[in-house]
């Protein structure tokens, strides 16, 4: 019974980019959605959203004023068969 429950852990996700106007997060923990999670940018640029997830393998991309990118400060990454690369973070 105990392997049934997993403690969910505040993974901080952060992206710098002070010209953008709009930064968005998305990834298979919010089923790709592009406007559900939106990120917070401080006095430096620096956009930021923590969530909990549990433990688990996830692919996220950012979402730059409707632009899709990968995460420039995570090398793993996932290419699927048609040449999508997204980035991949591995939550313990």
């Amino acid at each position: 019974m105990l392997g049934l429950f997993f403690k969910t852990k505040i993974i901080d996700f952060k992206l710098v980019a002070p010209f953008a106007k709009n930064v968005m997060l998305a990834g298979t923990f919010n089923k790709w959605s592009p406007n559900s999670l939106k990120m917070n940018k401080d006095d430096n640029g620096v956009w930021r959203i923590k969530m909990k997830l549990k433990p688990a393998s996830y692919e996220y991309k950012f979402v730059i004023d409707g632009n899709w990118m990968t995460d420039p400060e995570n090398m793993f990454t996932s290419v699927s068969n048609s040449g999508i690369v997204n980035s991949i973070i591995e939550v313990k």
